[in-house]
Parts: structure tokens; C-alpha cells; sequence
């Protein structure tokens, strides 16, 4: 942002990218990747480490699936959608959630890791 001599605030290039009307905007994306499906379970990535247990459920209640498609997670998951071109309101949760690309502290990761013995290093 700039701010302009009578005190105005405006918009630079930058900042655009943003914007919902801006054709290469990255809008949906910071909502996305900045939004609690994503950080909340990384800040219990030490616990998934060591227990193989899945920090989404730990840290949102539910799989990351479940909360993009409630009312608590409704802006993130209209992010996902539009990033996914509408794709993400055709997601069936529970297939999803059975599916062996879950986010990183489920079980499949974690037991690679402790077998790779990287945790508590």
C-alpha cells in the first residue's frame, strides 16, 4: 500500500494480486494456505511425530475434508473451491478421507519418519 500526500491510502501492482476481479489474483490461495485447516495442525506436528497420530483431527475436531466442508471452515472451503475450479463441492468427505494422500501427520507419513528416526533429533 502507498500512502498519498493528502493522507489517502492506495494500491500498488503488488497488492492487486489480491483483489477477486484481478485475473492472476492469488486472493483464494493466501486464504487457503494462511487459513486454520492449514497452520492448526502444524503446530501440533511434534505430537504426530511421536505418536502417529493425526494432528488435523487433534487440532480442528474433524479431517481437514470435514472441516472445509462446515460452517467453521465455510471460507476456507470456498477458497479450496474456487482454486479447484468447483471441484472441491463435488468432494465426497468421506472418499476423501480414505484416500492415502492425507496431509502431512498422518499415520503413513509419520511411521516413515520414525523409521527414518528424525524425530526428537
Amino acid at each position: 500500500m502507498t500512502v498519498e500526500a493528502d493522507g489517502q491510502y492506495g494500491s500498488t501492482t503488488l497488492l492487486a494480486t489480491l483483489r477477486k476481479d484481478d485475473p492472476h489474483s492469488l486472493r483464494y490461495s493466501a486464504i487457503s494456505q494462511g487459513g486454520r485447516s492449514q497452520w492448526a495442525p502444524w503446530g501440533l506436528m511434534d505430537q504426530a511425530l511421536k505418536t502417529g497420530a493425526s494432528q488435523a483431527e487433534a487440532s480442528l475436531g474433524k479431517s481437514v475434508w470435514a472441516y472445509l466442508s462446515s460452517p467453521e471452515g465455510a471460507v476456507e472451503g470456498d477458497a479450496v473451491a474456487k482454486l479447484m475450479g468447483g471441484a472441491f463441492s463435488a468432494v465426497d468427505v468421506a472418499a476423501a478421507e480414505r484416500l492415502d494422500t492425507r496431509a502431512i501427520g498422518e499415520p503413513r507419513l509419520t511411521s516413515a519418519v520414525r523409521r527414518a528416526r528424525f524425530y526428537g533429533r
